[in-house]
């Protein structure tokens, strides 16, 4: 057990328990293709000169336009408006037999 991080257990084999809140190899190699693909979508946007207004909503909170200095003046409507997934289970993570597609 860590003295350093609280709940941090590891077991006999060297994994860490479920309630530890790490993430593997597999997950952590998951989550790199994932932003590595968004990072990839980013560049390819810029490059093609789209930058459609596209405020983001989690939970049905738009939290895009909060951080915008341009929100008094924008012409954004309700359809512009994307919905975002909250996450709280990390289990789409789980490396080759999540089934996420990248």
């Amino acid at each position: 057990m860590s003295k350093y991080i609280k709940s941090m257990r590891v077991k006999a084999d060297g994994e860490f328990y479920s309630y530890s809140k790490a993430l593997n190899n597999s997950e952590i190699d998951e989550l790199i293709k994932i932003v590595d693909k968004n990072i990839n979508d980013c560049i390819k946007n810029i490059e093609e000169g789209n930058f459609n207004i596209n405020p983001k909503s989690i939970d049905n909170k738009n939290i895009g336009c909060n951080y915008c200095k341009f929100k008094d003046i924008c012409f954004m409507s309700h359809k512009d408006i994307v919905a975002l997934k909250k996450y709280e289970d990390l289990s789409f993570l789980g490396g080759e037999e999540s089934g996420v597609d990248c």
